[in-house]
């Protein structure tokens, strides 16, 4: 809750009405699981195509910090690619789990 009262002196909303908290919890989720998945996109495609793409290999070798991005991504551990699996579906399935509560405990 603490992070939540951060962000949202961060974001500079005065109000303290509950759907402002939840809507800044939502936000909250939803960057997580945006750079979650943009992760495992990027992990997915630089470890099943980068073999194959000429271009990226031709560019990888000019390009010293596009060289660095790439072995950060291909020396990645597995442990850590399905942490970010859990921490996506985590958030996804809170996000739709409190959407749900709202919809059918508010009549």
């Amino acid at each position: 809750m603490e992070y939540i009262m951060w962000f949202k002196k961060m974001l500079g909303v005065a109000s303290s009405d509950v759907l402002v908290l939840y809507a800044i919890s939502n936000l909250i989720l939803c960057a997580l699981s945006i750079w979650c998945f943009i992760n495992i996109i990027i992990y997915l495609y630089l470890r099943l195509f980068l073999s194959e793409n000429k271009y990226l290999l031709s560019q990888m070798e000019k390009r010293k910090w596009l060289k660095r991005i790439i072995n950060l991504y291909i020396n990645t551990n597995m442990c850590w690619i399905y942490f970010e699996i859990g921490l996506y579906l985590f958030s996804m399935g809170t996000i739709i789990q409190t959407s749900l509560k709202i919809i059918y405990y508010s009549n």
